[in-house]
C-alpha cells in the first residue's frame, strides 16, 4: 500500500490531488491524509447558492470548493477534521 501524509492545507489542492491519485495512480492501494484550512466541501449534485452563505464564506475566508465523488456537503476548519482518502484498485 501507499501512503502520503500532505501537509498542504488547500482544501482546492487537497481535492485536486486526490482526483488524480484516483485517475493516473494504479500501482495498488493509496492511502492519503491531509487536513483544509476553513473550506466547505459541497458534494457533485449540489447548487452551492441553496448550501452554502457564499458572501459569508468570502467574507471570512472560507472556501467553497466541489467534489465530485461525494453526494453530501461537509464544513472542515483546523482543528475538527482531518482528510482521509483511501483508494483501492482491482
Amino acid at each position: 500500500m501507499n501512503c502520503y501524509r500532505n501537509d498542504v492545507t488547500c482544501a482546492h489542492y487537497n481535492l485536486a490531488l486526490e482526483e488524480r491519485i484516483f485517475n493516473e495512480h494504479r500501482g495498488g492501494d493509496f492511502f492519503m491524509l491531509w487536513r483544509n484550512k476553513s473550506a466547505v466541501i459541497v458534494g457533485q449534485n449540489q447548487i452551492i447558492e441553496n448550501e452554502v452563505d457564499v458572501s459569508y464564506a468570502e467574507a471570512n475566508g472560507i472556501q467553497i470548493v466541489r467534489r465530485v465523488h461525494i453526494i453530501r456537503i461537509h464544513y472542515a476548519k483546523p482543528g475538527n477534521a482531518i482528510g482521509q482518502g483511501f483508494i483501492r484498485f482491482h
